[in-house]
C-alpha cells in the first residue's frame, strides 16, 4: 500500500501563519471622491495605510510570515487541501526553519514594543486629516495576529476506516481511498519534477542572457531559488528516484563552484556556468519531457 509505506517515513503538516493588516477602508474618502466626480461612492473603494511612512516594522513581520510559508512549501509536497507531505529527511530542516522564523518574529515584536507610541504619533503626522483614532488597534492585537504554526498529523490509509456499514460499502470506500492515494502520490512526484524543471529553466534562461550579453543585469531570484530548493530536494524524493538525487548532487556542486558574487562580477564565469546549466537542463528535459507528455495525454 502506498500510504502504508509512507507512514514510516513521512508525516502530514498543516502550516499556518498570519500577520496584522494595517490597511483600512475609508468610506469618507470614497464619498468625497464620488461627490467630486459626480458618481456614487460605490464606484470605488479607498484603502488607506493607517501607518503611512511608519510601517517598516509591519512590513518586516509580513515578510517573515510569507517567507516561512514559502520555505515550508519548498520542503513539502502537495497532499491534502489543507495539509502537505513532509518526508522525515526534511523534518529537522522544517523544524529548524519554523524556530528561526519564530525567533525573527519575536525580535521584531520586541522592537515594536519599544516604538509603538512613536509609530502612532508618526502616523498621526503623516496622515493628517485622514488620521482616525478608532482605526488603530492595541499593540496586543497586532501581536496576537502575527504568528506561524506547524501542526503535524499521522498519515492515514484505507486500514484506518472504521464504519458501522455493510461490508460491501466499506470495501467500496476503501477502494476509493486507495485510488485517491495513488493519484495524490503521482501528483506529488510530478510536482517535485515540475518544481525542479521550473527552477533549472529559470536559471538557464537568466545565465544565457548575461553570458551572451542579451541582458547585462544579473538577477538574483533564480540563484536564491536554487539555494533554497537544492538542500531539500532529496527530502522531496518520494519514490527514491536516483535520477532526482543525481540532479540534486549536480546542482549542489554547481552552487559550490559558482558563488553568486562571482557570477555577478565576471561574464566569463557566467559563460562557463551557463554551459553547465544547459547540460543539466538538457538532461532534465530528457526525463521530465516524457512525464509531462504522459500527464497531458492522461488528462
Amino acid at each position: 500500500m502506498i500510504q502504508s509505506s509512507l507512514k514510516e517515513r513521512a508525516i502530514l503538516v498543516d502550516f499556518d501563519g498570519g500577520y496584522y493588516d494595517w490597511h483600512r477602508r475609508d468610506k469618507k474618502v470614497e464619498k468625497d471622491v464620488g461627490s467630486r466626480a459626480g458618481v456614487n461612492s460605490a464606484a470605488g473603494r479607498y484603502k488607506k495605510n493607517i501607518f503611512l511612512d511608519n510601517d517598516i516594522v509591519l512590513h518586516s513581520l509580513r515578510q517573515i510570515v510569507q517567507h516561512a510559508r514559502e520555505a515550508s512549501n519548498n520542503m513539502t509536497l502537495p497532499w491534502h487541501p489543507s495539509r502537505r507531505l513532509l518526508l522525515n529527511l526534511n523534518f529537522l530542516k522544517h523544524t529548524k526553519m519554523v524556530q528561526e522564523h519564530e525567533s525573527a518574529i519575536a525580535e521584531v515584536l520586541e522592537h515594536l514594543d519599544e516604538h509603538w507610541d512613536e509609530m502612532l504619533e508618526g502616523a498621526r503626522t503623516s496622515l493628517g486629516n485622514l488620521f482616525v483614532p478608532t482605526d488603530y488597534p492595541n499593540l496586543s492585537d497586532v501581536k496576537a495576529a502575527t504568528y506561524i504554526k506547524a501542526t503535524f498529523y499521522p498519515i492515514g490509509d484505507d486500514t484506518d476506516i472504521r464504519l458501522s456499514a455493510d461490508e460491501e460499502m466499506v470495501e467500496r470506500i476503501k477502494e476509493e481511498v486507495r485510488k485517491s492515494a495513488s493519484r495524490t502520490y503521482d501528483d506529488a512526484i510530478f510536482h517535485v519534477w515540475e518544481k525542479l524543471y521550473s527552477a533549472v529553466s529559470n536559471a538557464k534562461e537568466n545565465l544565457d542572457k548575461v553570458a551572451h550579453g542579451a541582458d547585462g543585469r544579473f538577477r538574483t531570484e533564480w540563484y536564491s531559488h536554487l539555494e533554497e530548493l537544492v538542500p531539500v530536494l532529496k527530502g522531496l524524493n518520494l519514490d527514491g528516484d536516483k535520477r532526482l538525487d543525481e540532479m540534486a548532487d549536480r546542482l549542489s556542486t554547481f552552487l559550490d563552484d559558482h558563488e553568486e558574487r562571482q557570477l555577478k562580477r565576471k561574464r566569463g564565469v557566467c559563460k562557463h556556468a551557463a554551459s553547465r546549466m544547459e547540460d543539466v537542463y538538457n538532461d532534465l528535459t530528457a526525463v521530465f519531457g516524457p512525464m509531462r507528455q504522459q500527464r497531458g495525454a492522461a488528462a
